[in-house]
């Protein structure tokens, strides 16, 4: 019992200590912009996203100055480090795809 209670605490610290954000796209053509803001106070090694979906053509996605392409059926993650102290910016451009679903959990951790 002692360990479920101290299993629960560290599971409660990881989770408000991250700034994520869950989108599902459904609606093409589509663009998304956002900027994820580090919350002051809190320390964060990592910006990752993960995506999957599926799509009739090609997407772009932007996420801490990287840009990476998908179409077809897809599943990626990105996870680089993080070192604090400016916001970290998620773009969605569903580009030439007009036709397809994709979801995307993205943020601070």
């Amino acid at each position: 019992m002692k360990f479920f209670f101290i299993k629960l605490i560290i599971a409660t610290i990881l989770i408000s200590c991250n700034n994520s954000k869950k989108i599902r796209f459904t609606d093409f053509p589509q663009t998304y912009s956002e900027v994820l803001t580090p919350i002051d106070g809190v320390g964060y090694t990592t910006a990752g996203y993960e995506i999957r979906g599926i799509t009739n053509d090609t997407i772009i996605i932007k996420f801490y100055g990287l840009e990476r392409r998908y179409s077809g059926e897809f599943e990626d993650k990105l996870y680089p480090d993080y070192y604090g102290g400016m916001g970290v910016n998620f773009e969605f451009d569903s580009y030439k795809a007009d036709n397809g679903f994709v979801h995307v959990k993205y943020g601070l951790y």
